[in-house]
């Protein structure tokens, strides 16, 4: 995967955009949501699932880890990754902005 993310610069730039819109305090649910579409459009939904469980768990955050590994265990099913990135933007907006 990651020749695949070399091949491709403007995918990295996707991948860093969902992370720095997730990491942005006032960023509404629709502007990550509409970031992750992208994310899932290019297919890049479970990269960017994986990423994020280790940057959470760089920083320790817990509660962002457990959101984010029920996200990824549900793209080993045939659910659709539009409907799994909405539930994860919900369930950590939930946990992160209490």
């Amino acid at each position: 995967m990651l020749d695949e993310l070399l091949e491709y610069p403007d995918h990295l730039d996707l991948l860093q955009q969902a992370f720095d819109m997730l990491g942005k305090q006032r960023a509404s649910k629709t502007e990550t949501y509409k970031t992750l579409l992208a994310v899932s459009k290019a297919g890049l939904e479970k990269t960017f699932l994986q990423a994020y469980i280790y940057r959470a768990a760089q920083r320790s955050d817990r509660s962002s880890v457990r959101v984010t590994q029920a996200a990824f265990s549900l793209t080993d099913h045939t659910i659709n990754a539009d409907h799994i990135l909405f539930d994860f933007v919900n369930a950590h907006y939930a946990a992160t902005h209490a």
